[in-house]
Parts: C-alpha cells; structure tokens; sequence
C-alpha cells in the first residue's frame, strides 16, 4: 500500500484524492455511478512546478485519459472490464 500510495503522490495526484474524494471514489469503490473523463480531468490538476520528466508523464496520462474516453466507459476502459 505504501508504494501505491507513494505513486499516486507523483504529479500530486493523492492530493487531488484526498481533496475531492467524493470524485474519485468511483475509481476505487464499485457503484452504479460513471465517472466521465471530463470529470476525472476537471480534479486531476498538474503541479505547479514539474520537471521535464514530470511533463512528460503528465502528457502521457492526460493522452491515456483522453484515448479512454474513445472506447466508451471510462471506468470499465481504465478497469479492463464492462461496467
């Protein structure tokens, strides 16, 4: 769990769960409720200062974020099952 947790610190992601937790927890509690990828995005913030390398991930996500939504469900895409 620590290293999870430690992963989603990178580009401040735990912070923008542990702020809007209400948003993310479709992602990690089933419900019958979708989270859509403009939402996800909406919460998902870059930090103020990165690194090149940091800039590169954080294109990297947004692009997988973004393709996800072409395949219909973001959740179930993300989950690799139908929702």
């Amino acid at each position: 769990m620590d290293q999870f947790r430690e992963g989603l610190r990178t580009l401040d992601v735990l912070q923008s769960i542990e702020k809007h937790p209400s948003i993310w927890e479709p992602l990690f509690v089933h419900s019958d409720s979708s989270l859509t990828t403009e939402e996800f995005k909406s919460v998902l913030k870059p930090p103020i200062c990165m690194n090149e390398r940091q800039h590169v991930v954080w294109e990297y996500l947004i692009r997988f974020v973004d393709s996800c939504s072409l395949h219909g469900n973001f959740l179930a895409h993300i989950a690799h099952t139908k929702l």
